[in-house]
């Protein structure tokens, strides 16, 4: 789990295709991405398929995922 300041996060929502140990499964803006546990702020384990999510996520991943302008 990810631990940061405010400015290093974004917020990305979407809908859990799967959750595990390792991170989740999200699908997002008409496709489907993995966010390591290790960037984000929420435990991937209290998530279940298909909820609705929003979720903070390590803003150097965002912008190298394209999750973000």
């Amino acid at each position: 789990m990810l631990e940061s300041t405010p400015e290093d996060l974004v917020s990305v929502q979407g809908v859990v295709h799967l959750a595990t140990t390792l991170g989740v499964f999200l699908d997002t803006a008409g496709r489907r991405v993995f966010l390591p546990a290790i960037c984000i702020t929420t435990l991937p384990q209290t998530f279940t398929r298909g909820e609705a999510v929003t979720i903070k996520v390590a803003r150097w991943y965002a912008e190298q995922e394209r999750l973000v302008a």
